[in-house]
């Protein structure tokens, strides 16, 4: 985009530094109505600094927009959030209601296997992991 040279003054408060290009007919607005040719015109553009730039109306609007979007998607989340909440706790009743079918001795059974199938496996590892001790320990005390 050929807008001339910036002078690093603002416009607005005059104060010298960085400065950006403000459309006074926005971009949006000219590529709308079919005005393209005001994005490029030098006449529709004034240098302002950012604080300054940041005060349009533009920019106010589209902070909103901004924020009505964040809103919006945040409401999106905590809605499927609490959508896929409630499909769990669906699922999970049928569960609970086979459980309560079930004796209190299968349950019990069940759950006895579990502990020794951890049982033994944590017992193989320990005494794994002791012998691999045992034998270090015998190498650097005896170097063989």
């Amino acid at each position: 985009m050929v807008l001339g040279c910036k002078t690093g003054s603002c416009k607005i408060c005059e104060k010298e530094g960085k400065t950006e290009w403000h459309h006074i007919i926005s971009q949006h607005h000219a590529k709308k109505t079919g005005q393209n040719h005001l994005i490029y015109n030098p006449n529709n553009v004034v240098e302002l600094c950012r604080k300054c730039h940041n005060q349009t109306t533009a920019s106010k609007s589209r902070y909103r927009l901004i924020k009505q979007k964040e809103s919006n998607q945040r409401k999106e989340y905590i809605e499927k959030r609490r959508i896929e909440r409630e499909k769990g706790e669906n699922q999970q009743q049928p569960v609970i209601q086979t459980l309560e079918k079930d004796s209190k001795d299968d349950i019990y059974e069940e759950i006895t296997e579990i502990i020794n199938l951890v049982t033994k496996e944590f017992t193989k590892a320990k005494n794994s992991i002791g012998k691999d001790v045992t034998g270090f320990l015998n190498h650097l005390l005896t170097g063989k």
